[in-house]
């Protein structure tokens, strides 16, 4: 028996899009490569550098042969027997079985609808763009199919759970994890040293903590610690971890809920740290990170099917993700692994006791003590960030 196919042509520009960025991405990783071997000044240097050249240049001319096998043939769209097929430049295409679809959502500007993402159940999602395709009409087209799918499939979906957080998250407009990220980059400018390359060890002297500065009634420095970073490496992880998931967990739980796991995870982590290693300086966010990481992850276990694509990453990467991270702690040198592991236990816990009955949409009705508790965690840290910015200019 014969099986329907319908397929979308893709404009011919998609092409040389998706060829530019394959082209830029190995150029830069090429770069990137070949500057830390010459800085590194090993005697094998050449050897390394010719070697990442040749294997350049293969990978530009697979991208080449590739690029025009494409522009010959075309590029479509396309679903044959139930599953979705949707073609990319330089990896093998996505195959979608339609029963995995569990929500479009759409993306508007002044000309209309100019992206939409596809979310899938326990996997990673897939943003689609107007401009990829050869027309307009072919592009609302495909939505409306993607639409009649979901609705066949899910009659409650797009259910009230995901519409709610889809248009929570287009009428969010002040984002509390960009401003923590601007406030950390701030004082790390502030404390940098002249070479740029560590903060002042002074700062963290003043504003570091480690279990002698407890029993000397330091307590301001359970707040400052979290404001420091060692390097650029050690705020630039901090500032793309809050990036990722740090933006989902204010939408999902909201900013009371937010405050709460990422300040009182980041206390949690450093008192076990100072437990476990006491000799040990705490500096950094690190510890309020993990447990909005820990949070995410009982996010997405208890609400996998209800979160739109958007705001959904599939367990298995981020318990992959997080089992990775302690991995590298634990096999690298000067890391505060018990401050990672101890925010990450309290984010996780903290979301499960607060969401016990609550849908996807009651997630971020948090209660007046709840309200209580942040409004006393946002003081305690911005005093104690204050005081000791004080303290360090007296010095």
């Amino acid at each position: 028996m014969k099986t329907e196919t319908i397929s979308w042509r893709l404009h011919s520009n998609a092409v040389i899009s998706f060829f530019r960025a394959t082209l830029l991405t190995i150029t830069s990783a090429s770069i990137i490569a070949i500057h830390l071997i010459v800085i590194a000044n090993q005697a094998a240097s050449y050897f390394y550098i010719s070697l990442i050249v040749a294997l350049y240049a293969v990978i530009l001319m697979f991208s080449i042969r590739r690029y025009f096998k494409l522009r010959t043939n075309g590029q479509f769209i396309s679903v044959h027997n139930e599953v979705l097929s949707v073609p990319r430049f330089f990896l093998k295409q996505h195959l979608i079985p339609l029963c995995e679809i569990k929500s479009i959502e759409r993306f508007f500007n002044s000309k209309g609808i100019f992206a939409v993402i596809i979310g899938r159940i326990n996997k990673s999602s897939i943003i689609i763009e107007r401009r990829t395709f050869e027309s307009s009409g072919n592009f609302e087209d495909f939505v409306r199919f993607i639409d009649k799918s979901v609705a066949a499939r899910h009659p409650l979906s797009p259910s009230e759970d995901v519409a709610a957080l889809t248009a929570k998250r287009e009428a969010k407009r002040f984002s509390l994890s960009a401003v923590l990220g601007i406030v950390l980059f701030l004082i790390y400018l502030t404390l940098v040293s002249s070479n740029i390359s560590e903060i002042r060890i002074d700062a963290i002297e003043h504003g570091g903590l480690i279990k002698e500065t407890l029993t000397a009634h330091d307590f301001y420095r359970l707040a400052s610690s979290f404001f420091l970073h060692y390097s650029p490496l050690h705020l630039g992880f901090n500032i793309l971890a809050l990036a990722i998931i740090a933006r989902n967990i204010e939408i999902i739980l909201g900013n009371v809920r937010f405050v709460n796991i990422l300040f009182f995870s980041a206390a949690s982590g450093s008192l076990l740290s100072l437990l476990f290693s006491p000799y040990q300086i705490v500096a950094g966010a690190s510890g309020g990170i993990f447990g909005l990481f820990g949070a995410y992850l009982l996010v997405s276990l208890k609400y996998q099917k209800q979160l739109p694509g958007s705001v959904s990453v599939p367990v298995r990467i981020l318990a992959f993700a997080f089992s990775l991270q302690i991995l590298l702690d634990l096999t690298s040198d000067g890391v505060d692994v018990f401050s990672h592991i101890g925010g990450f236990i309290f984010g996780f816990f903290y979301a499960w006791v607060t969401l016990f009955g609550s849908t996807a949409t009651e997630a971020s009705k948090s209660s007046f003590s709840e309200l209580c508790a942040a409004s006393a965690a946002a003081f305690f840290y911005i005093a104690g960030l204050a005081y000791f910015l004080v303290q360090f200019a007296i010095a």
